[in-house]
């Protein structure tokens, strides 16, 4: 399933030159997009980002790796962001998701399409929470 979330498109150039200020607040809808154009390159790289979304948001990890991949590396989706955790890895993620499922059919579209073999990682209020305790999370922040 192609999606695009042209509504959103004007967010994406501020992502992607790595001033993400907009996601330090609730994420209330999915940021992903599958067009097959030729985002990253030299001259448009990869963001390393510092904040993400409060609550509970999923993206899908692309790879872990001890240096940073050539701009244009991963393309034909976005955003593509990178997360330089403690362990000195930089962690490749595509997508912005509020559900569970939603970050599960895009990983499938990134599998079937480009053959890559991803998967999806939660965050609750920026940090790196397994799944069950994401939907340990969304089963108690829907009765609030």
């Amino acid at each position: 399933m192609m999606r695009k979330l042209l509504t959103f498109l004007f967010l994406l150039p501020t992502l992607i030159n790595g001033q993400n200020t907009f996601l330090k607040s609730k994420l209330n809808f999915d940021i992903f997009s599958n067009t097959g154009e030729k985002i990253y390159s030299d001259k448009n790289s990869y963001p390393i980002i510092t904040a993400l979304p409060t609550g509970v948001v999923y993206s899908i990890r692309l790879g872990s790796y001890k240096q940073l991949l050539k701009n244009g590396f991963f393309n034909g989706f976005s955003p593509t962001f990178i997360i330089k955790d403690s362990d000195d890895l930089y962690k490749y993620h595509t997508g912005y998701f509020t559900t569970l499922l939603m970050a599960n059919e895009a990983k499938k579209e990134l599998y079937n399409t480009y053959g890559l073999e991803c998967f999806v990682v939660a965050f609750y209020n920026g940090k790196r929470v397994t799944i069950a305790k994401s939907k340990e999370l969304v089963a108690n922040l829907s009765f609030l």
